[in-house]
């Protein structure tokens, strides 16, 4: 069960993975999802920002009623992994938050992720690809799951800071094929980001209508 909290942390600098921050993934949900693995390596503060999330964890076992109902029901309940590893031994955090938030009182409201540059200007037209230097701000809601009596942790993100941006290339660049610089002729101008909306805000706050399955984490 899902509880009201504002449990919030920011990372490290890391290097983003399948991003979908710009725009929701609609790939496995219709409404949208906005998320991020971020691979950081395995340094002082990785294991500091590890053990605050492990810390979280451990507080919601031990308070949570639903876990004690099934402890009290002899079920043995366990700590699932905060974190992943790579190949390589980079730790990866995921982060994934719903792009619309139905609400218990029956609101729809719409999310969105800020984005800012290594200045802190608000830069929501940067388009954050693979490989991107950034780092996350994001809320922690622990949960527990009958099916599997599991505890963890859903990270959602609320904001990104990006270091360094590596723009997406889906298409390759014109020098992949075979295009170089042409005297005159048409020369593209980026149009100014529109300003963010007014409610693009943190939203973890909200008492959603939520029930954790695999998909999500």
């Amino acid at each position: 069960m899902m509880t009201k909290n504002n449990i919030r942390f920011t990372t490290p600098t890391g290097f983003a993975q399948y991003p979908y921050l710009n725009s929701p993934d609609t790939k496995f949900n219709p409404e949208g999802d906005y998320k991020v693995n971020l691979l950081l390596p395995e340094d002082t503060k990785t294991k500091e920002l590890i053990n605050k999330l492990d810390a979280v964890l451990i507080k919601f076992m031990e308070t949570s009623d639903d876990v004690k109902r099934a402890i009290a029901q002899r079920k043995t309940v366990t700590k699932g992994d905060i974190v992943t590893y790579d190949e390589e031994g980079n730790v990866v955090l995921k982060f994934k938050q719903k792009a619309v938030i139905h609400t218990k009182d029956g609101k729809d409201l719409k999310v969105s992720i800020p984005i800012f540059d290594s200045k802190g200007k608000p830069c929501n037209g940067a388009m954050i690809g693979s490989e991107s230097k950034i780092k996350v701000n994001f809320s922690v809601f622990p949960y527990y799951m009958p099916t599997t009596k599991t505890c963890g942790l859903s990270l959602r993100p609320v904001a990104v800071q990006v270091i360094e941006l590596i723009e997406p290339q889906a298409s390759g660049t014109a020098e992949s094929y075979g295009f170089g610089e042409e005297e005159g002729g048409f020369e593209y101008t980026e149009e100014p980001a529109a300003a963010p909306e007014e409610d693009s805000k943190p939203w973890d706050n909200l008492e959603e209508d939520y029930v954790p399955n695999k998909g999500d984490f």
